[in-house]
Order: C-alpha cells, then structure tokens, then sequence
C-alpha cells in the first residue's frame, strides 16, 4: 500500500532526528526527498471527468489551452487574443529575424552527417 507523501515526509523526518547524519546531510536528504515528492506529483495523471473536460476544452476552436510559464499551471486564453500575443511578440526585430531562407534542410543533412 502506498503512503501518502505527509506520511512519508513524516517518517523520513523521524529517521532523519534519530540517525547521526550531519546536519547538511540531513537537509540534503529532506531535500531530495521532497523534490521527488514534487516531481512525482506533476507526473500523476487527472481524474477521468478532468481530463474529458480538458479534451473538450482543447477541442473548442475559440479556446487555446497552454501550459503556463512557470509553475506547472494550465492556461485557457481566447484563442485571438493568444494569436496577437504572439503576432507581438515575433514582430519585435530586436528579438526575431526573417531569415531569408529555411535552414531546416540544410541542418537535417548536417546532423545526418554527424550521426
């Protein structure tokens, strides 16, 4: 049976008191502990009403659905509104060049090459 992350956390902390670890090492340990705890979590997979709704979502054409900057998050934005965000965006000559060409070919053959 799998314990919750509380409970695990729990009694990683009870060992971690009782063991004659070094401070830093124990506060490795808590660390490490707790980034996995963090990372298991994005991992797991929505409830099966969730992940319909967020189909449907997808699906509709006025809605785009884009993983936030930061943070793990989810964002639904008017799908005109998220073009003219990044119309702006690409349009900045400082930023973004026109290349006068595609130079996906050219890379393809290179990295061909390599390999």
């Amino acid at each position: 049976m799998d314990t919750t992350p509380t409970n695990f956390l729990a009694g990683l902390e009870s060992i971690l008191l009782t063991s004659a670890l070094p401070d830093d090492m124990r506060a490795d340990k808590r660390s490490c502990a707790t980034g996995m705890l963090r990372q298991k979590r994005r991992q797991q997979t929505l409830p099966a009403e969730e992940m319909q709704g967020l189909r449907s979502l997808k699906s509709d054409q006025i809605i785009v659905v884009v993983p936030a900057e930061q943070g793990g998050a989810t964002v639904f934005m008017d799908k005109d509104n998220f073009v003219n965000k990044v119309n702006n965006l690409f349009s900045d000559i400082e930023v973004y060049t026109l290349l006068a060409e595609d130079p996906t070919k050219k890379q393809a053959t290179a990295i061909k090459k390599k390999a």
